[in-house]
């Protein structure tokens, strides 16, 4: 419904709902279940990747770094922790989260973990949860997905104006 408001009827932005639909649907899953299905995660990275290349016009070189920076941030932590901070999936959704932004993924990820400290605090807070208390970081990772495939230009703007000091 957002990508309907935000680009109407314009069938060029096809390809951009259905990345926001598998983004979407991975997202749901993995604060469901707390896991990421291969059945859908590997589908969509190729779907990125095809996305990315044809659509976006991304560079060979943009696109490998950007997949390398979104999956081995996820793939270095879950190394160094043994598997304990983030699990495998998060990786796979941040290879995808790379093919389908380009270098913009530098900044989804920022804005990903902006939104889990905006939702985790007040549930800390509210509830018994601690800090060994799972968390889907899945679901965060897509919400920023889709928030840069739909906001893109503000977010970015919104970025550069804190790291600026023009907010104050």
């Amino acid at each position: 419904m957002l990508f309907a408001a935000e680009w109407g009827s314009n069938a060029q932005y096809i390809p951009h709902i259905i990345l926001g639909l598998l983004a979407l649907l991975m997202g749901l899953y993995d604060a469901r279940y707390m896991i990421v299905d291969r059945r859908i995660s590997f589908p969509a990275i190729f779907f990125s990747l095809f996305f990315g290349i044809f659509i976006q016009h991304f560079s060979v070189v943009e696109l490998l770094a950007s997949a390398i920076v979104g999956g081995g941030f996820y793939a270095l932590q879950y190394w160094i922790s043994g598997g304990k901070w983030v699990g495998k999936g998060d990786t796979e959704l941040g290879v995808f989260m790379g093919l389908a932004l380009g270098y913009n993924v530098f900044r989804a990820l920022l804005v990903s973990y902006w939104i889990g400290v905006i939702v985790i605090i007040p549930l800390i807070l509210l509830t018994r949860a601690g800090r060994k208390t799972p968390v889907p970081m899945g679901a965060f990772l897509m919400l920023s997905l889709i928030l840069f495939l739909l906001y893109e230009t503000n977010i970015t703007r919104f970025i550069t104006m804190i790291s600026e000091g023009a907010w104050y």
